[in-house]
């Protein structure tokens, strides 16, 4: 250690060259400062092939259930608590959620190739079933894709239950890259 002190010892009686060279550096470094990215989703820090990851993809997707955009809605009224503005905020909000009930049943209708009709029955049915994250491929993978377990728990018709059956079969792909990997 008293070596090292010894060298360094010249570098404090003329600072300027390491004045210098520490300035360059700076300099050089600083540089790279405009093409430094940040990505602090925590998606991306999840491997491609992760179970999780597929599944917020899938929902996530255009493609399957459309665009998830939010949509703020701002009354401006002279009386926030008048009866006509109270009625028509009721109004708004039951139009969206009467909206709310027909689109999972319209994605879900597409996904399956059912009609809409059978779409709306099968979302009432898979209401009741209790349906999260963690019990989700043992729950309504497995239920979608029997026809026999469909009859069973929903009281469907056979030709009703194996309709939803074989149209589930081909939208579950994603269990199986999910599992591959």
């Amino acid at each position: 250690m008293e070596e090292f002190l010894k060298k360094t010892a010249g570098l404090y009686r003329k600072p300027w060259p390491l004045l210098l060279i520490v300035l360059a550096l700076t300099i050089f470094f600083a540089g790279g400062i405009t093409r430094l990215k940040m990505d602090n989703d925590i998606k991306s820090m999840l491997p491609k092939n992760n179970r999780e990851r597929l599944i917020s993809d899938f929902y996530d997707a255009e493609a399957n259930f459309g665009p998830s955009n939010a949509a703020l809605i701002a009354v401006e009224a002279p009386d926030i608590y008048s009866l006509d503005t109270l009625t028509y905020i009721k109004k708004v909000k039951d139009e969206l959620e009467a909206l709310n009930k027909t689109l999972p049943a319209r994605q879900m209708a597409k996904l399956l190739t059912l009609s809409p009709d059978e779409g709306t029955k099968v979302i009432e049915g898979l209401r009741s079933v209790g349906i999260n994250d963690i019990n989700y491929e043992e729950s309504l993978v497995k239920l979608l894709r029997s026809s026999d377990e469909l009859q069973k728990r929903f009281s469907w018709d056979k030709a009703f239950a194996d309709k939803v059956a074989s149209g589930a079969r081909p939208t579950t792909i994603l269990w199986a890259r999910s599992r591959a990997s």
